[in-house]
């Protein structure tokens, strides 16, 4: 079922409290920045952007947020990272584990802490350092759970928060974190419990974070994303211990922070932070796929396994610091319930001992849980029919487009594809061409009647009809031109539409086109015009469930489908003309945010290819099927690519120009052809009605502003 949201309740307001509630725990009870602090900050920034300087090309920063995208994706084994479609679920025949369980307060931490790391080392677990009344600390301890009891051990070398603790079995390693300057650091340190003692010679990771999760595997430990000096980041760096050295692994999906991790069987899971999205990774072909998603936003929680499941506990659910706890089960794919904390906690600590899952800190606490261990299931595979033959899926490198270009409108019609203005050089152009695909050629068209950028397309078969955007100065306009393919011409005389807006989706449908959403020049608007092109008139039709830009739609059936975006991105609704409604149920989410995708209908199914997949640039092609009402994952692009035009030629999906990440405006053409095994029988459902002129297609968009929920600096 699908998680029901308002308007209202924005991932940025989530952020935003929790960035108070972050910022009064290191301010407002015994904050100690002063001028050294400040001094020393100037002087690592300075030393920073001097190193940037000398090491590194500049890459594109995304309005809003510095650019996450740093130098080292150019070194990362696996760019973009792959993302596979979540496998088949074997069907256990075993009773899944059961719901209950319960807890109890066990002897309390010695200090009042949060942002503390921990880890399960012997049967005894070991925490290290966070903020106690807002302040740093270096306090380090034990907890030995047979004798109920805490015991100091030795400090850490230096003070660190929001950091993280994994143990090989020997060994507790520290990542990261925050320093007593609040300063972002990249620190490996070693903790020796056999002789209470730290090696903090090991070689640090590449990329300064805090925020970020680790897990640790087959004698690796892994680094993931987190938040660092230039953003929210994506990276995954992999420590082996036998090599002492560090390399890097399969990104994850998109940059995320806050979020939680945890070993199963021969997989690393992680997801959470900014958003329900949950992953599996998989060492052995370094590439993560989804898995279900969480069923509400959690970020902050105590994770770690426990029964073979993962076990999220506490943190912040939705928006509010929570004492809910799930349970991920990899056999059935699915999350389930477990009984409540006794306290609401976020910034924790989870570990298992035995029996026995642990929450620590939030502030003094000690939570115990305890359920009967689940049976093994015997696991029986479904069995699966031999095919006669592998259908190809593939994309290509086409013929480039003339100029590099973001933010174009592409659209189809008569077999070529067209597109329109941009952004090139930071501007808004006049350019337009035509692609054949029968000769991969481009040739110019007439150019716009005035340079347009941000904007939408859509065909009713004969024409293109021209929405909105910015023009060469960035104003927002409500222009409605439309262009004449046979005569290679424009009328400028149709009535435009009452909010300017660029960054909006349009969609053609039955003798309308209908502008969804978009950004105008003061806020992201939720209201849907409608152009009826036989009275050449424009009427409302019922309001986008909340305002939202960087969206994409399309036309199936007799229905109109629209999704992602800037706000809520990964929620889908379904348009209804007849009854003028908006169903959130009657389409499935996306299983991750996306904004700023090509996007268009294919072989029965509405494509999104690229964009910002999780606030990242990403390669990435999900299809939506009607008939099953599923996402599933196509082959990923030639290139990462956001703010390109989509469009349906014959067999072919093409997805047009766009930014690269970093990087400026591509002339990218990506073709993307499914060939079916034999003679394909077309089988129409009674939902999908696809009519071979037309292909509506949702347009490129500009860089969204970023979605990812503001976090507070280190130090205020």
């Amino acid at each position: 079922m699908k998680t029901k949201r308002t308007a209202q309740s924005a991932p940025a307001r989530r952020s935003l409290s929790i960035q108070r509630r972050l910022t009064r725990r290191l301010v407002g009870e015994g904050g100690f920045l002063n001028l050294s602090i400040l001094t020393g900050l100037a002087v690592f920034f300075v030393g920073l952007l001097l190193a940037m300087l000398t090491t590194s090309a500049p890459g594109r920063t995304r309005r809003g947020e510095a650019n996450p995208q740093t130098p080292m994706r150019m070194r990362t084994r696996n760019p973009d990272a792959h993302v596979s479609a979540a496998a088949p679920v074997a069907t256990p025949t075993a009773t899944p584990c059961a719901s209950g369980g319960s807890w109890t307060e066990e002897a309390p931490y010695p200090i009042s802490i949060s942002g503390a790391a921990g880890a399960t080392q012997g049967g005894n677990i070991y925490t290290f350092g966070g903020l106690s009344a807002g302040t740093p600390t270096t306090a380090a301890y034990t907890y030995t759970p047979a004798t109920n009891s805490w015991s100091a051990i030795a400090p850490l070398p230096a003070a660190r928060y929001w950091f993280t603790a994994v143990s090989d079995g020997t060994y507790v390693y520290l990542l990261g974190g925050v320093n007593q300057g609040g300063i972002p650091t990249a620190t490996l340190w070693r903790y020796d419990p056999a002789t209470n003692s730290y090696n903090t010679s090991l070689p640090p990771y590449t990329i300064p974070t805090y925020f970020h999760a680790s897990a640790y595997f087959n004698g690796n430990i892994y680094r993931i994303a987190g938040r660092g000096i230039m953003g929210t980041d994506y990276h995954v760096e992999v420590y082996t211990i036998a090599t002492n050295s560090w390399s890097m692994a399969g990104n994850l999906p998109g940059a995320d922070k806050m979020l939680m991790a945890a070993t199963l069987g021969g997989y690393v899971y992680a997801g959470g932070g900014d958003g329900r999205p949950c992953y599996r990774y998989d060492p052995m072909t370094d590439t993560w796929t989804f898995i279900a998603s969480l069923p509400v936003i959690r970020s902050l929680a105590a994770s770690d396994a426990y029964n073979g499941r993962w076990v999220l506990a506490g943190g912040d659910v939705g928006f509010a610091i929570s004492n809910s706890v799930i349970a991920y089960d990899p056999v059935t794919n699915t999350w389930t319930s477990l009984p409540d904390m006794l306290q609401a906690n976020d910034q924790l600590v989870g570990a298992t001992v035995g029996q026995a899952f642990h929450v620590l800190g939030g502030s003094t606490d000690n939570e115990q849980f305890i359920q009967s261990p689940c049976a093994t299931p015997s696991v029986t595979p479904t069995p699966t029919a031999t095919p006669t033959c592998t259908p190809s899926r593939s994309w290509l490198e086409r013929a480039p487009y003339p100029i590099a270009v973001s933010g174009n409108a592409v659209v189809s019609v008569g077999g070529d594809v067209y597109s329109f203005g941009g952004i090139a050089n930071n501007t808004a152009i006049a350019n337009a061409y035509k692609y054949t695909p029968a000769t991969n050629s481009w040739i110019p068209i007439a150019s716009l009647p005035a340079p347009r950028g941000w904007f939408s397309a859509a065909s009713d078969g004969t024409y293109i009809y021209l929405l909105g955007g910015v023009d060469q100065n960035f104003t927002t306009t409500a222009t409605l031109w439309r262009y004449d393919p046979a005569s290679n011409s424009y009328n400028t005389s149709l009535p435009p539409y009452t909010i300017p807006t660029y960054s909006h989706a349009s969609v053609y449908l039955n003798g309308k086109i209908y502008r969804v959403g978009g950004r105008d020049a003061g806020a992201a608007d939720y209201h849907v015009a409608v152009y009826n092109i036989g009275t050449n008139t424009w009427s409302m039709a019922a309001n986008y469930p909340f305002a939202n830009y960087g969206l994409m739609a399309a036309a199936l059936g007799s229905y109109i489908y629209a999704g992602g975006g800037s706000n809520f991105p990964d929620k889908t609704y379904r348009y209804d003309p007849n009854t003028n409604t908006w169903d959130d149920s009657a389409i499935a989410d996306l299983p991750a945010y996306r904004s700023a995708a090509a996007s268009g209908v294919y072989n029965g199914r509405w494509v999104l290819a690229g964009g910002d997949v999780n606030f990242g640039i990403s390669s990435s092609v999900m299809a939506w099927d009607p008939a099953s009402n599923t996402w599933s994952n196509l082959p990923n692009m030639v290139q990462a690519r956001d703010n390109l035009g989509g469009a349906t030629v014959g067999q072919s999906f093409y997805a047009v120009a766009g930014n690269a990440g970093p990087g400026p405006a591509t002339n990218d053409n990506q073709q993307y052809t499914e060939i079916p095994c034999g003679t394909p029988t077309p089988t129409p459902t009674s939902t999908v009605t696809p009519t071979a002129t037309l292909t509506p297609t949702a347009t490129a968009r500009p860089v969204p502003a970023p979605r990812s929920r503001p976090t507070p600096a280190p130090r205020p």
